[in-house]
């Protein structure tokens, strides 16, 4: 992904949850930015369009998983609630986003 910043936009109500996901993707190298409400996070996207969006949750229900999909999301990965486990899922999806998949080179 030569050129581009290795970012993860954060969106939680949780300040906890931010804190959290911040301190694990941060040791697998990325910067990130946090948003805590959807009108702050639809800023974001706006923003970062050219990035992936990966919906990373605990919610595994059928109608999220379709509503993140219709909504133009990358991928919709279900959040390990193991804390080992979290951080190599996280490890695995910045390696893929990272290393084996294709960006768009000049994203409009």
């Amino acid at each position: 992904m030569s050129g581009m910043t290795d970012q993860v936009l954060i969106v939680d109500h949780s300040l906890t949850v931010r804190m959290n996901l911040r301190d694990a993707f941060r040791v697998a190298d990325f910067d990130t930015a946090e948003c805590a409400t959807a009108a702050e996070a639809r800023a974001a996207i706006a923003r970062l369009r050219h990035l992936p969006v990966v919906i990373f949750t605990s919610s595994d229900t059928e109608d999220d998983i379709e509503r993140g999909y219709t909504l133009g999301v990358n991928s919709y990965v279900r959040k390990p609630v193991e804390p080992e486990t979290f951080k190599s899922t996280v490890g695995m999806l910045g390696r893929y986003w990272l290393t084996l998949n294709e960006f768009e080179r000049n994203p409009s």
